[in-house]
């Protein structure tokens, strides 16, 4: 995909390279967070996970992957 800015110049996106960042970022907070009930301290992971979910942009981010997932 490639975004033509006001200027005059172009930039290309490649969504599979956010996708990917995504996936790597996963998999390292899974394995931070196997096997512990807490994410830091005492504060529950369900709490921030909550949290997170309820960001505008996690939730956009979120749908994007899913419609990029689609067959």
């Amino acid at each position: 995909m490639t975004i033509l800015s006001s200027n005059g110049t172009s930039t290309v996106l490649r969504p599979e390279r956010y996708l990917n960042e995504i996936h790597d970022a996963t998999k390292v907070l899974d394995g931070v967070l196997e096997g512990k009930q807490y994410l830091v301290g005492d504060k529950a992971y369900a709490a921030w996970m909550d949290r997170l979910l309820a960001s505008p942009a996690v939730k956009k981010a979120l749908e994007d992957k899913a419609k990029a997932s689609q067959p």
